[in-house]
């Protein structure tokens, strides 16, 4: 399939020099940078589900920010015991 760029506003085809210097491109990003296995994805995938899991409960950053600019070091305080407590339900390496 032939690809395309973008000039003066219009799709040209690439040349056969552009196609020729676009596959070597992405064969040396290719070599540098092998797929991996689907094992290894789903290895990986369930090695991170612990930070999927948090990011939804983590109270917003605006709190501990707002506390930092008002000074409020319970506030602030209280931002850090509830992130703890998140860290806590879902541990690291605890999947």
């Amino acid at each position: 399939m032939p690809r395309y760029h973008m000039i003066n506003g219009k799709n040209v085809p690439f040349t056969k020099e552009e196609e020729a210097e676009k596959d070597a491109e992405e064969s040396a990003w290719l070599a540098k940078n092998p797929p991996i296995s689907q094992e290894e994805y789903d290895r990986q995938y369930k090695k991170n589900k612990y930070q999927r899991d948090r990011q939804p409960e983590y109270p917003p950053m605006t709190d501990y920010l707002d506390g930092i600019v008002k000074g409020d070091q319970a506030q602030i305080d209280k931002y850090i015991a509830d992130c703890l407590a998140v860290k806590e339900k879902y541990p690291k390496g605890g999947n």
